[in-house]
């Protein structure tokens, strides 16, 4: 009998385990543990039948523990103009609340647990749905200050700056990014009060997200939904308390770097922003080596050095391409930026290299973006190619070796016209710190901006500086929002000629350049349902005596969001990079390479 009641209930296992799959179960290697704080856990759940009772949590001694069970979804992240992109939000609903919702009506999430963990715990393991897991008990982060021993740690858990830095928009909006996560909330924190386990961290509110689980959120589990976000954000704290204090008790100089690294801010033209490592997922892969209790203190110490070493050790942009031609050399002048992360504070020797060219060497500081101007060589197109030259400029600092390629010469105008933009949105903090300098660079297609420049004078017109056409599409939503506008530079980067803006609406101002009677714009502007155009024709001034036409765009749309053309902005940048354009090759104004070799072979056939 007892034999044909096993047998039942092994069968019944292995029923439900091949209908349901296996039990929920924690989708981390590990769990951690602080005492006196719930554990707020990720759960792998095959089937959501399988949590409609709750989940059933047990200590070694046999005592059941209040569980929470939660579905956590992944609200994307707001499209911003600004210099920081918006964490992934989060937003909780109890279990039974979001059963009631078709799975494929839900956003994207994962189902989390609650686990109330009594204060007598310590040491025991935890029994999840029939299975036991290892706890990793963490130690109280004020253990920290107990073990330093008189060593000052207070001084190191204190604001990562000064308020004046702490106020600026972009990093106080930074901040309030930040803060509106509990997956980030702790950086938040380590901006504003050093962490501090003295210090409470007030958040701001979040905005109201939107779907079917938000319209529920004002249901009878509110409160309780508000109380687990909250256990989410203090663990994470708690953690890089941990991790912080833990650090520098071994050794105070890498925990201040890695604070810095954390919390960086960079002067742009003399405003602070915001250049700490935002990827969430290397620094949670940083905080779990941290907090694993198979290293001891010295590889600790060297998992954190690792990480650190591992960081780009500087930033390094194109501003400008080619700058003004030196009549005297027929040399370029590009301008590069650079941001200088160092291992430790302090000075950086920069070194400047491209071919045919004098290396450029000077020293910058850490704090603040620097540009530097190395003279090349003019190239020429290659006679039958569109193809335009590049040069390859090598940078060196300290021990890091970066490249970036730029444009070596103008290019050829022909018909039936070159192409304009599209233009390229605004560095971004991301996008600097990715390796790939040129991601998360295209607009969304509703804000792109594409053109043409071409001559329209007849073929008849002896000046070839006249007869020549700007034609601008301007993706919009609000096609006659006069806050929608775009600026044209002509001449020299840092030296213009002019500088104009025109607006949805057709206005049309000059607003900068060294000559303040050159000729007015030819202006058409024209609505569309979702774009409006600009037909600008060229004043003749615009273009040199040599025949080349010095030319950038910027847009900023009526939502706040800056383009440029042909190089990507930063924030604070006065104009945008030149494309030079040499008109002269057009309808053969004067000789091209290509031209003139076609009359020497017409002056001497070969056999």
């Amino acid at each position: 009998m007892v034999k044909n009641y096993l047998s039942i209930c092994a069968l019944a296992v292995l029923i439900s385990s091949s209908v349901f799959g296996a039990p929920p179960r924690p989708a981390t290697d590990r769990i951690d543990a602080v005492v006196g704080q719930p554990i707020i856990l990720r759960l792998r759940v095959d089937d959501q039948i399988q949590i409609r009772d709750g989940l059933r949590v047990q200590l070694d001694d046999a005592r059941v523990i209040e569980t929470l069970v939660f579905w956590v979804e992944y609200l994307p992240p707001l499209h911003s103009a600004g210099w920081t992109t918006p964490p992934i939000g989060i937003h909780a609903v109890r279990m039974r609340t979001a059963m009631m919702i078709d799975r494929d009506d839900r956003l994207v999430g994962s189902w989390f647990a609650q686990i109330s963990i009594p204060l007598d715990a310590v040491g025991q393991g935890l029994w999840i749905e029939g299975e036991r897991y290892e706890l990793n008990w963490l130690p109280d982060p004020e253990r920290a200050m107990l073990e330093a021993q008189g060593r000052d740690i207070e001084s190191f858990f204190v604001p990562a700056h000064r308020q004046p830095v702490l106020n600026a928009p972009p990093v106080q909006s930074a901040i309030t990014q930040l803060a509106q996560s509990p997956l980030t909330r702790w950086r938040a924190r380590l901006l504003l009060d050093g962490l501090s386990t003295s210090a409470r961290f007030i958040a701001p509110d979040a905005p109201r997200a939107e779907g079917y689980l938000s319209d529920l959120h004002d249901d009878i589990s509110s409160t309780e939904s508000e109380n687990f976000l909250e256990a989410l954000a203090v663990q994470n704290e708690i953690r890089w308390q941990i991790i912080l204090g833990r650090i520098w008790l071994i050794d105070p100089d890498l925990a201040e770097r890695l604070k810095v690294a954390l919390t960086r801010v960079v002067l742009f033209d003399g405003h602070p922003l915001p250049m700490w490592v935002s990827s969430q997922s290397k620094t949670d892969k940083l905080a779990h080596d941290l907090l694993s209790p198979w290293v001891d203190d010295e590889l600790r110490a060297n998992r954190a050095r690792a990480w650190l070493d591992a960081l780009p050790r500087a930033l390094v942009w194109v501003v400008d391409d080619l700058g003004h031609l030196e009549p005297e050399t027929s040399r370029f002048s590009p301008t590069l930026a650079f941001v200088s992360l160092p291992p430790e504070p302090g000075d950086s020797l920069v070194r400047l290299d491209a071919p045919r060219s004098r290396s450029v060497l000077e020293t910058i500081n850490d704090q603040a973006v620097h540009t530097l101007q190395i003279s090349t060589p003019k190239h020429e197109t290659p006679p039958e190619q569109t193809i335009v030259p590049t040069h390859q400029i090598r940078i060196r600092i300290g021990h890091a070796e970066i490249t970036r390629r730029g444009i070596a010469a103008p290019i050829p105008a022909s018909p039936p016209g070159i192409r304009v933009g599209p233009l390229k949105g605004d560095w971004t903090m991301d996008g600097l710190m990715n390796p790939n300098p040129n991601a998360q660079s295209a607009m969304p297609i509703i804000r792109s901006t594409v053109g043409i420049l071409h001559r329209t004078a007849p073929p008849n017109e002896p000046d070839p500086r006249v007869g020549w056409t700007l034609f601008l599409e301007c993706a919009t939503q609000s096609p006659t929002n006069p806050d929608d506008q775009i600026t044209l530079w002509v001449g020299a980067y840092e030296n213009p000629l002019a500088a104009w803006t025109i607006n949805a609406d057709g206005t049309t101002e000059l607003v900068g350049g060294s000559i303040p009677t050159i000729a007015d714009l030819g202006v058409r502007v024209f609505a569309l349902d979702d774009r409006w155009t600009a037909q600008i024709e060229l004043p003749k001034q615009s273009i040199g005596d040599d025949l080349i036409l010095s030319i950038g765009i910027e847009r900023s749309d009526a939502d706040g969001y800056h383009s440029a053309w042909p190089r990507k902005m930063t924030p604070g940048q006065h104009e945008p990079g030149r494309l030079l354009v040499d008109i002269s090759t057009w309808d053969g104004f004067r000789a091209s390479p290509m031209n003139q070799r076609n009359q020497r072979n017409q002056l001497n056939p070969q056999p």
